[in-house]
């Protein structure tokens, strides 16, 4: 495993690859206070974050630390992306691991 994408705001994140075969995507967010961030996890063949195909949605919200993982995906796309949304509170760090 490793982390693939480290995102505290609303945006769209690079595009990145990981190995075929079954993975999963495991988020956790660390902060002070109250925190909340939803994450979309996205596949695409193209090599920018464009186009893709969404795989899945991870909602995460609590009191400094929150998080959550993915079902296992089958699905193999050359590339990767997230995009963060509802971003609230003072997030220290929004970590993403490709877990494989």
């Amino acid at each position: 495993d490793r982390v693939v994408v480290n995102q505290i705001t609303d945006t769209t994140s690079a595009t990145f690859r990981v190995p075929s075969g079954a993975k999963s995507f495991y988020m956790r967010i660390t902060g002070t206070g109250a925190i909340s961030q939803t994450v979309k996890v996205y596949g695409t063949p193209y090599p920018t974050a464009v186009n893709g195909v969404e795989l899945g949605t991870l909602s995460l919200s609590a009191t400094a630390n929150a998080y959550d993982a993915l079902p296992v995906i089958t699905a193999c796309f050359p590339y990767y992306y997230v995009i963060t949304t509802l971003s609230t509170g003072t997030i220290a760090t929004g970590e993403i691991y490709a877990m494989y």
